[in-house]
């Protein structure tokens, strides 16, 4: 019962896809990006399979050789009264090397607090807070880029190990970039007691798709 809570929690309050950091920005870059998709839930009454609508903002800033940081809103999340944010940084621990991936580690913290919303009581306001600490293996090919992810999602409220594998593809275009990613959100997690009915893999986590883009500014 306790991952399954722990999946809910994901879920709901860092399941928003970002856009996958496949190489740190140098000193002078910046980039803006946008993320649509989520993780894949069945329509209550019989309806069709559909990923959550969720829509994230983010900007990044290149800050040293190795390292860049970021910044991002959630959208979807203040239709429903909450007003969600994250920032965190990345670091380049390898470089590509032939079949030897980029490695990069990248850890955000996601915050989510209903206290604007008027429609809420007093006692019911809160802050929920989980942080994503992920590791990314990346390999350039021409113009585009093939990269895997390995997450552990840690809600600060209800500990517990929620790991998340993904793995998606890139494709560059002059100063802009395109992407289309698959995760397996909390698939350490039985879902078979969860409320919703989220779309696993059997009864394990659920399944999400996410597509996106971001345009780079700066010399590198």
């Amino acid at each position: 019962m306790r991952l399954v809570l722990a999946l809910c929690s994901v879920v709901f309050g860092a399941a928003c896809i970002t856009v996958p950091v496949t190489e740190t920005l140098q000193p002078g870059q910046s980039e803006v990006g946008m993320t649509l998709g989520g993780p894949l839930i069945a329509v209550p009454g019989g309806g069709p399979t559909i990923p959550l609508p969720s829509i994230t903002v983010e900007y990044r800033k290149g800050g040293g050789e190795s390292w860049d940081w970021s910044v991002g809103t959630h959208l979807l999340p203040t239709a429903f009264g909450a007003l969600g944010v994250h920032g965190g940084a990345s670091y380049r621990l390898l470089d590509q090397d032939a079949y030897r991936p980029r490695l990069i580690v990248t850890n955000r913290l996601y915050l989510f607090s209903n206290h604007l919303d008027g429609r809420k009581p007093t006692d019911s306001r809160g802050f929920w807070a989980n942080n994503e600490l992920l590791l990314t293996g990346a390999w350039d090919h021409g113009a585009a880029t093939y990269y895997v992810h390995l997450m552990e999602h840690l809600d600060l409220a209800l500990p517990g190990l929620v790991l998340t594998p993904a793995l998606g593809a890139k494709y560059r275009f002059k100063e802009w970039e395109f992407f289309a990613e698959f995760r397996w959100f909390g698939a350490n997690a039985d879902n078979s007691k969860a409320v919703l009915q989220w779309q696993g893999i059997g009864d394990l986590g659920a399944q999400a798709i996410g597509l996106g883009f971001s345009r780079r500014f700066g010399d590198k």
